[in-house]
């Protein structure tokens, strides 16, 4: 089939297919879903395969199946003519997975659809469980609760924020040019990272000290690489009548406030809100007072 016989943005496959932005997302991280094409590098667009693709799963997920059971059926290693009762009561093959490390990030996939789905408090141990088709025996062999997958759930978001793009980044040497890199890089990986950074917020709130320190944590270490940057540029005379860390903190929560509006509709495109940033001087202006 040709997923380019139609050009959809994010948006109008949403709305069409019924499925959140979030879940289409998840769906192509987990390979659910093929990527989508991307003209000129930038704007993604989706096609019929997708739809197709979509409405198929959101059958399947109103039948009341697991999505390892729906990647199974539509990559024809379980066979379709078995019943929904049947595949159901299939077992994810997580407890056969011998690697450790495997059988978690497994979990942690489900996990982290469930959470951003549900909200944190909302969110049971036998949701996770009951998404990968597995025991709450399973679960308990890799993670003490829920609050300790869902901190395992936080790493994450920092693994995946600029993995795609690190290499690019640590091997330019002009910092002026680092930090748009960054900032573009930014701004590509939030829609992926975006429910489970306000789920994180408001999970804090009341938290226990752990997840609390877990999300400050996380916030230093995306802050980390710019406040670098800025001091260099203040050497340089960059920045040099501000505090680097207070405009390293202004930086990322300008370029978070920008990719947040960039997920709520079709109006701006990643392009646009690269193009924002620059214009606002976010990289490398020459501050006064």
């Amino acid at each position: 089939m040709n997923n380019n016989a139609i050009n959809m943005k994010i948006g109008d496959l949403s709305r069409i297919s019924g499925i959140s932005r979030s879940s289409i997302h998840y769906y192509i991280r987990i390979e659910l879903l093929p990527p989508p094409e991307q003209k000129n590098g930038k704007i993604a667009y989706y096609g019929e395969e997708h739809l197709e693709l979509l409405k198929q799963i959101k059958s399947m997920r109103d039948e009341g199946l697991s999505l390892y059971i729906i990647k199974q059926m539509l990559s024809n290693k379980v066979s379709k003519d078995i019943s929904s009762l049947a595949v159901q009561k299939q077992k994810a093959p997580v407890t056969q997975i011998r690697d450790k490390e495997t059988k978690k990030q497994m979990i942690i996939e489900a996990a982290a659809k469930i959470f951003s789905e549900k909200g944190y408090f909302q969110t049971n141990i036998s949701d996770i469980t009951d998404e990968l088709g597995i025991g709450k025996s399973s679960f308990y062999l890799s993670y003490k609760n829920k609050e300790e997958v869902f901190l395992a759930c936080i790493d994450n978001i920092f693994q995946d924020l600029w993995k795609e793009d690190f290499p690019k980044i640590n091997r330019e040497t002009d910092v002026a040019s680092k930090l748009r890199m960054r900032g573009y890089a930014f701004l590509k990986a939030y829609p992926r990272i975006k429910d489970i950074v306000l789920l994180a917020r408001a999970a804090s709130v009341g938290a226990e000290d752990k997840t609390s320190h877990k999300i400050e944590d996380i916030t230093a270490k995306i802050v980390s690489p710019v406040l670098k940057d800025l001091k260099i540029l203040n050497s340089l005379g960059i920045y040099d009548k501000f505090d680097p860390e207070l405009i390293a903190f202004a930086m990322v929560g300008a370029a978070e406030a920008i990719a947040y509006r960039l997920t709520m509709d079709d109006k701006y495109t990643l392009e646009d809100g690269f193009k924002t940033l620059d214009k606002i001087n976010y990289f490398s202006p020459k501050l006064t007072e």
